[in-house]
């Protein structure tokens, strides 16, 4: 048996027989709980017996701000640990409606991974929001892809996709046939959206860059 201090919510007829009311607490089967409370929304705290409860995660609802904090890019899923349909770059400012253990609802259909997302009074201090500019930059991790479009829902290029001159970059850095860009690479960035950049053969994210 399970009990729960939810008084009332077993008074009725259709469900007498199957709990039993004592005050302000609820006793009943694990069975009855899930097909009579709604537990969807309620998860048992506490448990007598030979009962085994399944570790559900709880699910709260709740509104309030988060910033993501990936330097690659958030995944946005259908569901908890479910597919891929868009993504968020570093530093976006979502608001969660409802989390179901480490993910969070930032929309109708839409989930993301908790994990990836802090509160703070100042952005600047954590983040890169803002403040890449166009200009000269030098790329800091071993490979940077070079997708389509400013995001890691884009696709990356292959290195015939790229220009004569980073592939030849990338073969006085050791491999002309990178798929991207390898690190030391310099590309000069002639437009900016948030934290990606976009050069001659597509957009980099710049939070792998230094800018020089």
């Amino acid at each position: 048996m399970i009990h729960i201090c939810i008084h009332g919510k077993f008074e009725t007829s259709t469900r007498r027989g199957k709990v039993i009311v004592s005050g302000n607490t609820v006793y009943c089967s694990v069975d009855n709980f899930i097909n009579y409370a709604n537990a969807k929304g309620f998860f048992a705290f506490a448990h007598e017996g030979n009962v085994t409860v399944n570790n559900a995660q709880s699910i709260t609802t709740a509104t309030y701000t988060r910033y993501v904090k990936a330097n690659g890019g958030l995944n946005v899923r259908n569901a908890p640990n479910g597919y891929r349909i868009s993504g968020l770059t570093n530093g976006t400012k979502v608001t969660v409606y409802e989390t179901n253990g480490n993910w969070s609802r930032i929309g109708n259909g839409q989930w993301v991974c908790s994990n990836y997302l802090v509160s703070y009074t100042s952005t600047t201090n954590t983040i890169k929001t803002t403040g890449y500019r166009t200009g000269n930059y030098r790329v800091n991790a071993s490979v940077l892809n070079v997708r389509y479009g400013a995001g890691t829902r884009y696709k990356a290029k292959n290195y015939r996709q790229l220009t004569a001159n980073a592939r030849s970059q990338n073969s006085r850095l050791g491999n002309y046939y990178t798929n991207g860009y390898k690190r030391g690479v310099v590309c000069t960035v002639t437009r900016v959206n948030g934290n990606w950049g976009y050069t001659a053969s597509g957009w980099i994210c710049l939070d792998y860059c230094t800018k020089l």
